[in-house]
């Protein structure tokens, strides 16, 4: 926000041309120049950080940025005010350094932040060109007179249409994030051991479903689970087949700031079954939450189980249970999980930040989705998915449930959703893209299956969006 209130200041002073005192022309060069890059560059760089992009045909627009067209304008505006190509050229690499330093502040997991340095001799290089449209080549790089049409440009047709080119392409960042790809979150791999948790890949095939209600709030949700599967060896070693639920909580007083709680269970291709709890925090790209679009890890935890079969039924809860902190009362996420002759076992807690609301928000936001998809988050999931598409597996969702007024309700109503649709947030989806050749057996689709519970099974069918199961 300081560089947009600065940019007009400076490139005022630009303006003045030889008017400017020789010994702050270069430091003020540089400074003008870097703040330029940011404006420009900061909201495609930033989402690109944290994992989002733009749809496939939009693509180019991201990659132009990261790349430094941007800085033929940094060029101009540096070559202007310090009246020297090396200056010109020198603000493209300080403007990267600068930026690329910016970028080791924000919550960024996985990301290398060292990857914008390789782009150096690129930005140079077009902060270059900048600057040669501004004061033209060195006399003694003289190009020939070139015949025809093209001898009839001059520097200041060449200035313009770079400048065209750079404001088309930082506009169109601003302009188009209906175009943009939401980031979504799941471990990329998994393993028996908690820190070799991999995060942050774009997509994954997801099927699911939602709990078809108004929206309120509640303290605790419940489901079961049980894999099927006639070999777990289909399961390539980086792959996992995953079931369970995920919920969403809001912050009580930063707009944009919200979280989503996840409880699962995973099928590793050795046969290993792990219990997952996990707790992310996103911002939608709200000012108040930084501007741009991120993701982060607050909390994860798993536990193996080795159970005799791994069909066995396996129950997971998800809770908010007062606790004193330090003297002062205080609300904790706590993990449980139970299975066939095992109580309910907790095997995970997490106390968070205390400017979040201490329930879950369930249901759908704004209200029955008369609008699907648009306009509605379905705060309530369950559902099953994979690293990678995989053929031969069932999996029996039990009774998704939760407790209200001090009673547990299973849903009332649940309809399909796959994974393009799978919003618990405005931007963040539990998938990403649908898993092709699902099918599900549920009440209203099977009479013999009683209702509030599903059976989803890669069969090689098809099903339809937004189905109701029961």
């Amino acid at each position: 926000m300081f560089c947009y209130g600065a940019l007009p200041v400076l490139v005022s002073v630009a303006s003045k041309g030889d008017a400017l005192d020789r010994r702050i022309r270069p430091a003020l060069a540089i400074v003008s120049g870097t703040i330029l890059s940011v404006v420009m560059t900061w909201f495609p760089l930033s989402a690109w950080f944290s994992g989002v992009t733009y749809l496939p045909l939009f693509l180019i627009f991201q990659t132009v940025s990261l790349i430094g067209v941007p800085q033929l304008a940094t060029g101009i505006l540096a070559a202007r005010i310090g009246r020297s190509l090396r200056i010109g050229a020198a603000s493209g690499v300080v403007s990267l350094l600068f930026t690329s330093a910016i970028f080791w502040t924000p919550e960024c997991p996985g990301c290398d932040r060292s990857s914008l340095l390789l782009y150096i001799p690129l930005w140079a290089i077009f902060a270059l060109l900048g600057s040669i449209t501004e004061l033209g080549l060195p006399p003694r790089l003289r190009l020939p007179k070139v015949a025809g049409w093209l001898g009839t440009v001059g520097m200041e047709d060449v200035r313009r249409v770079g400048l065209a080119l750079v404001i088309t392409v930082c506009l169109w960042t601003l302009v188009a994030r209906e175009f943009w790809d939401p980031s979504v979150l799941y471990p990329s791999s998994m393993s028996a051991s908690p820190g070799d948790l991999t995060l942050g890949q774009p997509f994954y095939p997801y099927v699911g479903g939602y709990y078809n209600s108004t929206q309120y709030r509640i303290c605790c949700v419940e489901i079961g689970v049980s894999i099927s599967m006639a070999n777990p060896r289909l399961l390539i070693p980086d792959n996992f087949l995953i079931a369970g639920m995920g919920v969403q909580s809001p912050n009580c007083c930063v707009d944009g700031w919200d979280f989503g709680w996840r409880a699962d269970v995973f099928l590793l291709p050795n046969s290993s079954l792990i219990v997952s709890g996990s707790s992310w925090e996103t911002c939608d790209g709200n000012g108040n939450c930084g501007g741009y679009m991120w993701e982060h890890l607050w909390y994860h935890t798993q536990t193996t189980l080795n159970p005799q079969n791994i069909s066995t039924t396996i129950y997971l809860r998800m809770k908010w249970e007062p606790v004193t902190v330090d003297g002062q009362p205080r609300s904790m996420v706590n993990w449980y999980y139970n299975t066939t002759g095992v109580t309910w076992t907790k095997f995970g807690s997490y106390l968070p930040d205390r400017r979040l609301g201490t329930y879950f928000d369930i249901g759908l936001s704004g209200g029955p989705a008369s609008e699907i998809p648009q306009g509605s988050a379905f705060l309530y999931q369950f559902g099953v998915a994979s690293k990678l598409p995989v053929a031969g597996w069932s999996v029996s969702l039990f009774y998704p449930s939760f407790q209200y007024q001090g009673s547990w309700r299973t849903m009332e109503r649940a309809n399909i959703v796959q994974g393009d649709f799978s919003y618990w947030k405005v931007n963040y989806r539990w998938g990403g893209r649908p898993y092709p050749g699902v099918t599900a057996r549920s009440a209203l689709l099977d009479s013999s299956i009683p209702a509030g519970i599903v059976k989803f099974s890669y069969t090689g069918g098809t099903m339809k969006d937004f189905t109701p199961l029961w």
